[in-house]
């Protein structure tokens, strides 16, 4: 995987994880994956201080260089996927920050601010920021205030993207239609909002859920066993084999996607399925 990579880049990682070990940020294994340490370097180093010599603003040139072939050596080698998975590790953390602002609950001295739900927004987000490793935002809230909440929740998403690229964006957006409908839901949310990953329905079937898959690098998750007290309505229903809908739901979707691509919704009040859930989708 060297071979891909400039002398310069090999030479600027070496020096960073020496950095890195003499400040004591963070002891990296010896035995951590090559694809694995480009990630976790990506995701620490956010940015250098301005130099004020000329050699130090060279110095910082050829470090953001670095930062730009990193960023393509990942994306080539769909590295990407397991950045999630290395910021819970070197956070600790398995936090997942809603962002629903509701117009009518805003504190009042946040209504005067030209954008009340991005402002409420940021203050969540600088707050969490080091602790969350996922940021969820559910459209509804933003979609109720029309065309304004949509801005709203465009420049929410930027805001993480520009101070913390590292955190797991989520749309809550629950989509799912036929499937030339999904796959413009897609487009919209990977392509023009450019999230990490959307919640999806999959009632519709296969075809209403596959355009969601065909993004590399993006995620999907399924909606398989709900909090809500009427999930018991559809959800824990048995088939003539004992087999529950949302069970079915588990075993069929994974025909369609992997582990490196899906994920799956399950209610922290179901709590007595998580075992079957384990059962049925390991990883």
């Amino acid at each position: 995987a060297n071979n891909e990579l400039s002398e310069s880049t090999i030479n600027y990682i070496k020096n960073a994880v020496n950095e890195w070990d003499k400040n004591n940020w963070q002891v990296i294994n010896p035995n951590t994956n090559k694809l694995d340490l480009l990630n976790f370097y990506r995701s620490n180093f956010v940015a250098v201080p301005t130099a004020e010599t000329a050699e130090g603003q060279l110095l910082e040139k050829e470090k953001f260089a670095a930062i730009n072939e990193l960023y393509e050596y990942s994306k080539k080698h769909n590295v990407e996927q397991s950045e999630l998975v290395e910021n819970i590790r070197r956070k600790g953390s398995f936090l997942c920050v809603g962002l629903d602002p509701d117009i009518k609950k805003i504190p009042q001295h946040l209504l005067s601010e030209e954008n009340p739900l991005l402002a409420f927004n940021k203050a969540i987000i600088d707050a969490t920021a080091p602790y969350t490793v996922a940021y969820k935002p559910n459209l509804a809230f933003y979609e109720a205030c029309g065309v304004k909440g949509w801005i709203s929740f465009e420049k929410t998403v930027n805001y993480i993207k520009e101070n913390y690229p590292e955190i797991f964006i989520i749309a809550d957006a629950k989509r799912g239609d036929i499937g030339n409908t999904s796959s413009l839901y897609a487009r919209s949310f990977f392509e023009e909002m450019k999230v990490d990953s959307i919640t999806v329905a999959p009632y519709m079937g296969e075809d209403s859920v596959k355009p969601f898959l065909a993004y590399e690098g993006s995620w999907v998750i399924v909606l398989a066993l709900t909090s809500n007290p009427g999930s018991h309505d559809f959800q824990l229903t048995k088939d003539e084999n004992g087999t529950m809908l949302f069970e079915k739901v588990l075993e069929t979707s994974q025909k369609w996607g992997n582990d490196e691509n899906m994920m799956y919704v399950v209610g922290a009040t179901q709590g007595k399925s998580f075992e079957n859930v384990r059962r049925i989708v390991p990883n």
